[in-house]
């Protein structure tokens, strides 16, 4: 469908095939959508030492985030 922007703004809903007629999904019908894709994430390895580190509370992560940006 047109990316149109609503006001206000619609709130995140799963798709339909009745959604719009320039849908691509679309189907006067009402039928289910098939499926397009299949997205599958498989983590190899972990790398960088920051990876290694688990800070003992949010004061730790705080103080880190801010040091990380001084440096920058």
């Amino acid at each position: 469908s047109p990316n149109k922007p609503t006001a206000p703004q619609d709130k995140i809903r799963p798709l339909t095939s009745l959604d719009h007629p320039q849908s691509p999904f679309y189907d006067p019908e009402g039928g289910a959508i098939t499926p397009v894709a299949r997205v599958i994430v498989e983590r190899i390895a972990r790398k960088g030492e920051q990876c290694n580190i688990v800070p003992d509370n949010v004061d730790d992560i705080v103080a880190d985030i801010a040091q990380e940006e001084k440096e920058e």
